[in-house]
């Protein structure tokens, strides 16, 4: 869903940064016309967007995307990610409820990846997880002057990342 202008002018929102579909445009209310809207030229393989870990390419998760493309574009000392559990199976989806998940991804209701009661995650995910991890968990690596406050469920990121010294899991 898009946040309300009030909402994009509480939370100081100067960018939007775009993660849907190849050549789907969002709406003006993903904006209201007060944050720039930016369509990175995300690397494709004709239905996903990918990045890579080493040799690996995988589909990454709109969150993921935006991290990799906010820490090539731009410099923070300090970035929090809220939520950052990388789409676990046989776990619930907590950041959000059924009814707010978008249109054009209701068909994972219809199609047994998600139960409405409890949102719960029953398939794995085409966004890989293991790959996700190695990704976020180099990114911050390679980004040691920037302070990294994370909340995730996902136990095996804690495992990696909570002993970094740029790293606050909350």
């Amino acid at each position: 869903r898009n946040f309300t202008k009030n909402g994009i002018e509480e939370l100081g929102l100067k960018t939007v940064i775009s993660t849907t579909i190849l050549n789907e445009k969002l709406p003006y209310e993903a904006t209201h016309g007060i944050a720039d809207l930016v369509y990175p030229d995300w690397e494709t393989d004709g239905q996903r967007l990918l990045l890579h870990v080493g040799k690996d390419s995988f589909s990454a998760s709109g969150g993921v995307l935006a991290l990799d493309y906010m820490l090539k574009n731009y410099s923070f000392e300090k970035i929090a990610l809220i939520g950052l559990d990388l789409i676990m199976q046989n776990k619930r989806m907590y950041y959000f409820e059924p009814d707010e998940l978008q249109e054009n991804l209701k068909y994972l209701f219809d199609n047994g990846s998600y139960e409405r009661d409890g949102f719960i995650n029953n398939t794995k995910s085409g966004h890989d997880e293991d790959l996700s991890r190695l990704f976020v968990i180099q990114c911050v690596k390679n980004n040691p002057n920037t302070m990294f406050e994370i909340t995730t469920e996902n136990e095996e990121l804690v495992m990696k990342l909570g002993s970094l010294p740029n790293v606050n899991i909350l």
